[in-house]
């Protein structure tokens, strides 16, 4: 009698997989339809109201011996000296139209390695000098 039991166990949770992957593929998740949309750069949205902001901000503890303070001071420098007005802050706040857009914010600031770099509204966690010229230049 339990080995019917431990049987009927293991068809029904098939029988329930295979309708959940059936409903997975004909409606689209929240997940897939709270997709990043990442720039050619590689540099997610997070504030149009920045847009029009010709600074770099780049997100590290100031005066830090750190690996990541030192790859902020290293970036802003080659920025600064490549015409891009560059600077290091603490960190930045940045405003959110619901609950759910600033958790989605924040977790993707909170995912990306640092020093945290912010172009225009757009953000990327430890962009290359390249990336962020590029995220810089593009309209």
């Amino acid at each position: 009698m339990t080995i019917l039991k431990f049987f009927l166990f293991i068809a029904v949770a098939f029988g329930v997989f295979t309708l959940y992957a059936k409903y997975r593929q004909t409606h689209p998740s929240a997940e897939k339809s709270a997709t990043v949309n990442l720039s050619p750069a590689g540099f997610f949205l997070i504030n149009t109201n920045d847009a029009q902001n010709q600074r770099v901000l780049v997100a590290a503890p100031p005066n830090c011996p750190s690996a990541e303070a030192a790859r902020a001071r290293a970036l802003v420098t080659s920025l600064n000296a490549s015409g891009i007005p560059a600077e290091i802050t603490s960190g930045f706040s940045i405003s959110a139209s619901s609950l759910a857009e600033s958790n989605r914010i924040n977790g993707l600031v909170k995912a990306a390695p640092g020093p945290i770099v912010l172009v225009r509204g757009w953000a990327k966690g430890n962009p290359s000098v390249q990336d962020v010229i590029a995220q810089y230049r593009e309209k």
